[in-house]
């Protein structure tokens, strides 16, 4: 069985609270329509992708700039990123005009290509935030430089820092649940481009501490 979603993410990057549910729910479908059918595929595709979407934060998987595809074989995935899609439309043709009038993208902007543009090092003069996030058993903690947020991990957590988790499990013995307004603002980086991690398994732990909040 051959199985297509075309659009799979938004234009804007703007996705709604619990993101997560979107690929939990494409997968169960997937499985629900290919059961006991070996060989059968899925492919996903969408014009626009940032490294930070939830499909790739929650399966863990972000491509290599160096090769088209990037093969998960642990995982039974691939990601593939075109060579020269974005002159698909030519910048003078009546319909790039049209795009324009309607302030819509014309997919041909140079941006694209840098989907790996989250990951970056935490800057000299970068200062720590008062407080450590607690998600999945690994500690992490955000740096502020020039109003930009840089996200590490961390081993040890220094004496009088408090700890926050979205997990309630991992709640208790001075650890706190993170507040609404930390996810707002998390949200608010993410919207003006504004968050930045050192590589991308952080991305993956941070992007879906905010993708599976309700």
């Amino acid at each position: 069985m051959l199985c297509v979603f075309d659009e799979m993410l938004p234009e804007d990057g703007r996705y709604k609270p619990n993101a997560a549910m979107c690929v939990k729910g494409l997968l169960s479908l997937m499985e629900s329509m290919t059961r006991g059918r070996e060989g059968s595929m899925l492919f996903v595709f969408s014009n626009y992708v940032n490294a930070g979407n939830p499909y790739w934060c929650k399966l863990e998987i972000c491509n290599d700039p160096r090769y088209e595809v990037t093969v998960f074989r642990d995982k039974a995935c691939c990601i593939q990123v075109p060579r020269g899609y974005k002159r698909a439309r030519k910048q003078d043709s009546k319909l790039s005009r049209l795009m324009r009038a309607g302030h819509m993208p014309l997919y041909e902007d140079e941006k694209e290509d840098k989907m790996l543009s989250l990951i970056s090092k935490i800057p000299n003069g970068a200062k720590p935030m008062p407080y450590i996030v607690l998600t999945d058993e690994q500690f992490y903690r955000e740096y502020v430089h020039k109003g930009k947020s840089y996200w590490t991990q961390v081993r040890d957590v220094p004496n009088g820092v408090p700890v926050f988790t979205n997990n309630v499990k991992e709640s208790g013995a001075g650890v706190y649940m993170l507040q609404r307004s930390f996810y707002k603002r998390l949200q608010e980086d993410v919207d003006l481009d504004m968050i930045r991690f050192v590589n991308p398994n952080v991305m993956f732990k941070i992007m879906n501490v905010l993708y599976d909040h309700v």
